[in-house]
């Protein structure tokens, strides 16, 4: 099973949990499933061909942005420019 990094994970298509694998289900269509729903409806195939759904996690640094990295661009600007 291939792992897929998500921005945030997407809701499980039969109960609504927090979905975990993106998989062919054992009715021939694909589905996002929680690992609940996974032992349910998996199909023969999936742990060959689905996927397992990692969400992207962000650390606190990662959000932090220093002033000092942020570019400005001083633009002259008069009154009859704006206009």
């Amino acid at each position: 099973m291939k792992k897929i990094v998500v921005q945030d994970l997407p809701s499980c298509n039969f109960c609504g949990a927090p979905a975990k694998y993106d998989i062919p289900t054992k009715f021939g269509s694909w589905a996002y499933v929680c690992p609940s729903c996974y032992q349910l409806y998996a199909g023969s195939n999936a742990k060959s061909v689905g996927k397992q759904l990692e969400e992207k996690t962000v650390t606190h640094k990662q959000l932090t942005v220093k002033p000092d990295k942020i570019k400005t661009v001083t633009v002259p600007l008069t009154w009859d420019s704006a206009v």
